[in-house]
């Protein structure tokens, strides 16, 4: 009898760079769009297909320069496990809900969703830190 079913990390990297005048709106809209990814992946990957527990998607500037003005070299990564048997496949639907969400768009209600998540997220980190730094 198997307690374990076998898993194996998925990441995919995508590469993405961000350049003035508009770094920080660019860097908030990139953050906005890796929610609806995100958000997008886990109802197919998990809930339509129940393929995998969670998605997670984020971008990365790690490897930039902090002091890097004109422009931000970074990824968008895409983050999952599941049946070592499916990850090809999974990745193919990942790259598939990309680009349909590059070709139509997200939905309005997707969109506002996403926002009104992020501008919480970051006032709660901005009430956090100020707690923080008193």
């Amino acid at each position: 009898m198997t307690l374990i079913q076998e898993q194996c990390p998925v990441r995919v990297t995508l590469p993405v760079v961000i350049s003035e005048p508009d770094l920080l709106n660019d860097y908030l809209a990139l953050s906005v769009l890796c929610g609806l990814i995100e958000s997008k992946l886990i109802q197919l990957l998990r809930f339509a297909y129940g393929e995998t527990y969670s998605v997670s998607v984020g971008p990365f500037f790690g490897l930039s320069s902090p002091k890097e003005t004109a422009h931000l070299n970074g990824s968008v990564k895409v983050s999952f496990s599941c049946d070592p048997s499916r990850a090809q496949a999974l990745v193919q639907m990942t790259f598939d809900e990309i680009q349909r969400l590059q070709e139509e768009g997200p939905s309005e209600v997707g969109t506002q969703r996403n926002v009104n998540d992020l501008l919480t997220y970051r006032e709660c980190a901005t009430d956090v830190g100020k707690s923080v730094y008193r």
